[in-house]
């Protein structure tokens, strides 16, 4: 059995930047308009009714979405982390990051928007909102890390590139 003790779980999960339980929350609250996404488009009502007029902008947005969040993870390479690095790591700024400094996040927010364009229910929307203020105090987080961490380097990147588009 893993636990969250041992170094190569904590390699991969990393520290959680802000509070854990609001760490745990953020990321709870980011997949859930996502898992009412994808139930939707296969044809499930569980949280709200769909507006199929609304279906092809909806999975635009998605694909989108998880085409840019993808991307910018597979630039993450071994730097891939739920949380901050435990140990050392490479400030990335090509690919993606070469315009966002928050590509993933990015991606997600674009699948969040999703969500709400085709299920625009309280649930969608409530967990959209929360996932984006959340999400947001984890990036003023990490960039104090960055900018601890990378010194000079983090500060001519943050000056040419935008936080999130």
């Amino acid at each position: 059995m893993v636990w969250y003790g041992d170094q190569n779980v904590r390699d991969i999960i990393g520290t959680p930047p802000i509070h854990p339980v609001w760490f745990a929350i953020a990321k709870a609250s980011l997949a859930a308009p996502w898992v009412v996404l994808v139930a939707a488009l296969a044809g499930h009502d569980f949280v709200g009714h769909r507006i199929p007029a609304l279906a092809w902008p909806a999975g635009v947005a998605a694909a989108l979405g998880l085409l840019v969040a993808v991307l910018a993870l597979s630039r993450l390479g071994d730097a891939t982390r739920l949380g901050l690095p435990v140990g050392s790591t490479v400030l990335k700024t090509t690919g993606l990051y070469a315009f966002s400094r928050n590509p993933v996040y990015v991606g997600a927010a674009l699948m969040c928007l999703a969500s709400c364009l085709y299920v625009p229910h309280w649930f969608t929307v409530g967990c959209t909102v929360l996932a984006a203020a959340l999400h947001h105090r984890i990036v003023l987080a990490e960039e104090r890390f960055l900018a601890q961490r990378f010194g000079a380097a983090w500060d001519e990147y943050r000056s040419r590139v935008r936080r999130y588009l």
